[in-house]
């Protein structure tokens, strides 16, 4: 047992002795029983389906069966989305989610270059109606929406 403090107290006494009482007796009961003491070793995965909350995307299926039809605007809003659900699981304390919803925003910022260098290639005209701007906006950010930094505190402050 690790205990910090400036001064030993009889409280602190009692909880040593006691410790070391129940150490004592598990000893001989490990002892009588043919007992091993083993550390256990699980992942924060196998906690999370023991309790059932599950670290499932759900926006992973639907959006790989519709991927190559969303436009430019429409990646970008899910974008937006998926990074304030991110936000949100990572305040709840749902680490694993939320890391498997930025795994997801990474692939969606692949998928958003790749028709943007597409929409580069082809003529001006069609570059701006798949990006769903005039022509020549070479912008990155989601047009009209907050920055990042403006979503999280805004999102910090309604929570």
């Amino acid at each position: 047992m690790i205990m910090y403090a400036d001064k030993r107290t009889a409280a602190m006494d009692r909880a040593l002795s006691e410790t070391d009482r129940r150490r004592a007796a598990q000893l001989v009961f490990n002892e009588e029983h043919g007992i091993t003491p083993k550390t256990i070793v699980k992942g924060v995965t196998d906690i999370a389906e023991l309790l059932g909350i599950g670290a499932h995307v759900p926006y992973k299926e639907r959006r790989s069966k519709h991927e190559e039809g969303m436009s430019i605007p429409e990646l970008e809003r899910l974008m937006v989305s998926l990074e304030e659900e991110m936000f949100a699981a990572a305040e709840e304390l749902r680490f694993e989610y939320a890391a498997k919803l930025r795994d997801e925003i990474k692939d969606l910022v692949r998928e958003l270059a790749r028709l943007k260098a597409s929409a580069d290639t082809s003529a001006p005209g069609v570059a701006a109606a798949v990006a769903g701007g005039p022509a020549g906006d070479s912008s990155s950010a989601p047009r009209g929406g907050p920055t990042r930094r403006k979503r999280r505190s805004a999102h910090r402050e309604a929570h």
